[in-house]
């Protein structure tokens, strides 16, 4: 933040000029955005009228301020904008995008299966079964259901050897629901370590899943072989029972609870719930405090996409997202100012890269460059969403990647995508999500600028906001918070 001095001159306008800025107004506050940096400022009304202004031309924006408030007051503007390096002679550059080869890979998502014991009502994966009672193809795309130990171990080599010299692995086993195969999984958490420490490596292993089938002697070995665990659960009893149902058309509320709880007991603090906002449920702020209040330590929430039913969130449910979205900040506060942390990712995230900004991020994710993913039959694709997508395939693990697309995916950097280089937030945002870009606009280089780009661009508003209203050690404490519990595939 900044207060403009009261001495400056304002001559030889003409050789100077303003960085790259994002101006708005957020939380009640007036902030200033400088885009290539990452650094924010509060700033007073005569600063937002001459940044505005700029946008015609620095002369124009000078009269304006003039007009207004007088001579001395632009210089004040001019000087404060000058003396944060916003306003100079020498604008910042753009932060040099990455100009390297592909990075090693180091983390697969391991669908051990591509069955479900649920059928959740927005699932893009058709709950896992067979395209008909004749066709053997799962309708996630795959071929096969369940994953063999084959698979699984051709698929760790593949990480072994494609990870190069990096020494930290990670594996996290996915679905479908991945404790329907936990036979497999059993074999396969000793086994991974030992050909990782035999390789010179360490492997870190983690599940998500939707906890229905987390028993007893399941949790023993997950806590005992330490294994980290993120829960897909909804919500309150009514959102998840009526969303996350089980095959025979019963509510999974009160199983998902009671593995919650077990769990808790011996991992206190320490579990992230998913949780997916339906438009027949679009009620935020019941759904994160209710999961915050139960004693998940992390709450990440996303839209449903992907499937085209009464329960997909789409633009037209816009504006009550937003307005959703702006109430989840004053709670955000709220909490903060009577000792709590509404540990809600979806903010925190952007909290701790907007409260001391280190690199910019150039893509939304690691899908295609450090991270892919692994189906049943043993095939290779950008990430879990884009499982039996053929046009996204990667190869396989028994003859080797096919690098072409993760090529592709490795030039769409922010900076080298049309609809995202001139956006004010694409270092914060990375180009958003490669899956919702795809089904969005049926291609990896434009991203979902009527939905998802509006609602995420909003979101770091709010971020920055949030920051704005912070002690430094309060936004401290969220950034520590937020990097100890990540979820799986960031």
């Amino acid at each position: 933040m900044f207060e403009p001095t009261k001495s400056s001159t304002v001559s030889g306008r003409e050789s100077w000029q303003l960085n790259e800025l994002h101006g708005f107004s957020c939380l009640d506050r007036s902030l200033l955005l400088d885009i290539r940096t990452g650094r924010s400022f509060e700033i007073d009304e005569p600063t937002t009228a001459f940044v505005e202004a700029s946008q015609e031309s620095l002369e124009s924006a000078a009269a304006a301020v003039k007009s207004r408030w007088g001579r001395l007051k632009l210089a004040q503007v001019w000087d404060g904008l000058r003396k944060q390096g916003l306003l100079t002679r020498n604008p910042t550059p753009r932060p040099t995008p990455p100009d390297s080869p592909l990075e090693p890979i180091t983390s697969l998502d391991l669908n051990v299966t591509h069955r479900c014991n649920l059928a959740c009502r927005y699932c893009y994966g058709a709950y896992g079964d067979l395209l008909s009672h004749t066709d053997q193809k799962i309708r996630y795309g795959s071929g096969r259901a369940w994953m063999s130990r084959e698979v699984a171990e051709q698929a760790f080599d593949f990480l072994v050897r494609e990870s190069g010299n990096c020494r930290e692995l990670s594996v996290i086993f996915f679905g479908g629901e991945p404790l329907l195969n936990l036979r497999l999984i059993r074999v396969l958490v000793p086994l991974f370590r030992e050909n990782a420490k035999r390789a010179g490596k360490t492997v870190n292993m983690s599940m998500a899943t939707n906890a229905t089938l987390l028993t007893d002697k399941a949790l023993k070995f997950f806590v005992e072989n330490k294994i980290g665990i993120q829960f897909s659960f909804d919500g309150p009893a009514a959102v998840q029972d009526d969303q996350r149902r089980d095959r025979k058309n019963g509510g999974t509320y009160a199983r998902v609870i009671e593995a919650a709880q077990r769990l808790f007991a011996v991992r206190p603090n320490a579990i992230t719930a998913r949780a997916t906002l339906t438009r027949q449920h679009l009620c935020l702020r019941e759904i994160v405090e209710h999961l915050l209040r139960l004693g998940f330590e992390n709450v990440h929430v996303e839209p449903a996409t992907g499937v085209d039913n009464e329960y997909s969130v789409t633009i037209d449910c816009l504006p009550n997202l937003l307005r959703q979205y702006e109430q989840m900040a004053v709670l955000f506060l709220d909490w903060i100012e009577k000792g709590d942390l509404l540990n809600f990712s979806n903010f925190v995230k952007y909290i701790r890269s907007t409260n001391k900004p280190t690199a910019p991020r150039f893509y939304p994710c690691g899908a295609g460059r450090g991270y892919i993913c692994v189906d049943p039959s043993g095939k290779l694709y950008l990430c879990h969403r884009f499982t039996g997508m053929e046009e996204y395939a990667l190869g396989d693990v028994f003859h080797g990647i096919d690098n072409r697309v993760r090529d592709e995916v490795n030039r769409l950097h922010v900076d080298a995508r049309d609809a995202c280089s001139a956006c004010w937030a694409r270092y914060f945002c990375g180009g958003g999500c490669w899956r919702v870009n795809v089904g969005a606009s049926g291609t990896l280089n434009k991203p979902d600028e009527d939905f998802s780009c509006v609602l995420q661009r909003r979101i770091i508003e709010l971020s920055i906001g949030i920051n704005a209203h912070l002690a430094d050690d309060e936004a401290e404490l969220l950034a520590n918070r937020y990097s100890e519990s990540r979820l799986p595939y960031e």
